[in-house]
């Protein structure tokens, strides 16, 4: 009897060292965000204009997915790619939510940072949120999040740190301007006031830095969401911000828009590069999922004040083609299973799918009401992609949206010109400050456009409309066609492809519900609330 009671506490004292083991075996995860970084702000795309030595060298170290597909704009692209599911599934496809609007992702919606934090993470937000918090349930640490340093709102002053209301005179005097910096923990919700006049990016990382090293040599891991404020534009008075030392780096560009717009990019990879040193030094690195990503292509020629730049690409934020979607982003997950650090992979993933990723990585079990799908079997083997259609948008208030099937891309509607100063959205834009513009190409370039880019002068390339449908449409083999050059929405050989596709979107329409995009809450104005954005209300029902 006592050598039986000996055995069976030696065996379940086995057993609970085998599960700490598999406890705390879990990958660490660490999600980068750039804002608004477009395909050719990126010195791997070839870019002959930006400088990019710590992104680069991370690219030559991971895996490029450069079949990676975001939203075309923030607050859609960040609420996919925390909670799995498409934009059109939460009311959040129209636009971003601004300053004041009763809006957030839904609080029947489960984040990563909840999965993560039921399975024994520790959970991290470090930056941008732009994902609601009229009320503090809509807020980071009211969302699965154990601290958060950064801003709420969509845009703010790099350096003073107040965000201004865009839909009101932007004057500092303006009753839609105040301070939106803070720290959040510990169920307290600290404003910040002592750090202005530093830089935002250089703060961010910073608090970043701090986040890892309380877990070097912990047997806790962890999930850091880090989403950075660059390259984003800042208020409407001062939008492009930068030290000038970084901004010296560019002599060499012309246009001081896009040259500011170059030291904030570079300003950006010092501090990429900060953040990736800093895992490497800690020891944290071999066993820490990396994403680094934009989360949305870049806006182009003044589009959002911004001077980004997705050549050869078609578009711009904002729009459905390639430019506004297909965006920067690379990955390095552990195991030695995984595709050859270097490899370029073109497998089709959308930013949904890190969600049922990350969770198989983890060992947790995937939802079935998700939109995205685990990749993780795909990339640490090298094999095909999880999916074969994704859903770019649908905007049921301009009936705006597209699709993906395979090759093919069905665009339906057209976004219109000029709001935000985007006149140039479904443009080939190369970057302002070449000498001369016209001989602009990139060096190496991912994306080979096999043609001719049409003239500027001709519209009938430019227009998105089909003689078989009589409405506004297009289509194009993205495999064949990358650049959209040719629409094919009305070639007699492409009728079964098209009906598809019309199919498929007829689906996702039937399955999204209707968009929240209410004016925003008088209530909410930083006058009331000493000159700050904060929550404003403890009624946690959205408007519509």
């Amino acid at each position: 009897m006592v050598a039986y009671s000996v055995k069976f506490i030696l065996g379940f004292l086995a057993f609970i060292v085998f599960a700490a083991d598999c406890t705390y075996s879990k990958p660490n995860v660490v999600f980068i965000v750039a804002d608004d970084l477009g395909w050719d702000d990126v010195g791997y795309h070839g870019s002959k204009q930006v400088l990019t030595p710590n992104i680069d060298q991370f690219a030559a170290n991971s895996i490029r997915l450069e079949s990676h597909y975001v939203n075309p704009l923030c607050s859609p692209s960040r609420a996919s790619l925390l909670t799995g599911r498409y934009a059109s599934s939460l009311g959040l496809q129209h636009s971003v939510i601004i300053q004041g609007q009763r809006v957030g992702v839904p609080l029947n919606e489960t984040l990563l940072s909840e999965y993560l934090r039921d399975a024994g993470y520790a959970t991290h937000a470090v930056g941008k949120w732009h994902l609601g918090y009229f009320a503090k349930e809509y807020t980071p640490t009211g969302r699965g999040f154990d601290t958060f340093y950064g801003y709420y709102n969509e845009n703010g002053d790099y350096f003073d740190h107040t965000s201004n209301l865009d839909y009101v005179l932007t004057p500092k005097e303006n009753v839609a301007w105040g301070l939106d910096w803070r720290l959040d923990e510990n169920g307290e919700f600290n404003l910040i006031y002592n750090d202005f006049g530093k830089y935002s990016t250089d703060l961010l990382t910073e608090r970043a830095v701090y986040v890892l090293q309380n877990y070097s040599g912990s047997e806790q891991p962890f999930f850091m969401y880090l989403a950075y404020q660059a390259v984003h534009s800042g208020n409407e008075d001062q939008p492009l911000q930068a030290p000038q030392e970084d901004i010296n780096k560019f002599p060499n560009i012309y246009d001081s828009r896009r040259r500011i717009t170059a030291g904030m990019i570079y300003n950006l990879d010092r501090n990429v590069g900060r953040v990736l040193d800093s895992l490497d030094q800690l020891g944290l690195a071999d066993n820490t999922i990396v994403l680094f990503l934009t989360d949305n292509g870049g806006p182009t020629l003044n589009c959002d004040f911004s001077w980004g730049s997705n050549y050869p690409l078609r578009g711009s934020k904002h729009s459905l083609y390639e430019g506004g979607v297909r965006g920067v982003a690379l990955a390095r997950l552990p195991g030695s299973g995984s595709l050859k650090s270097g490899s370029v992979s073109s497998q089709l993933i959308h930013v949904s799918d890190w969600v049922p990723t990350v969770l198989e990585a983890a060992g947790i079990p995937i939802p079935s009401h998700l939109d995205g799908v685990s990749q993780y079997t795909s990339l640490m083997n090298g094999g095909e992609s999880a999916r074969s259609e994704l859903l770019h948008n649908i905007d049921q208030m301009t009936n705006y949206s597209a699709v993906r099937v395979n090759d093919i891309k069905l665009i339906v509607g057209e976004w219109h010109n000029g709001y935000g100063g985007c006149d140039h959205f479904a443009d080939w834009a190369t970057p302002p400050g070449s000498t001369p513009m016209s001989s602009y190409v990139t060096e190496n370039p991912t994306v080979n456009c096999n043609g001719q880019q049409p003239s500027k002068f001709d519209m009938d390339a430019k227009n998105c409309w089909s003689d078989t449908l009589q409405m506004t449409a297009c289509m194009y083999n993205i495999t064949a066609d990358p650049c959209e050059y040719v629409n094919i929405i009305d070639m007699e050989e492409m009728e079964e492809i098209r009906e598809e596709a019309i199919d498929r979107l007829k689906f996702y329409y039937t399955n999204a519900v209707p968009p929240k995009w209410p004016l925003p809450d008088p209530t909410s104005l930083p006058p009331l609330h000493n000159f700050t954005w904060v929550p404003w209300t403890d009624d946690v029902t959205m408007w519509n």
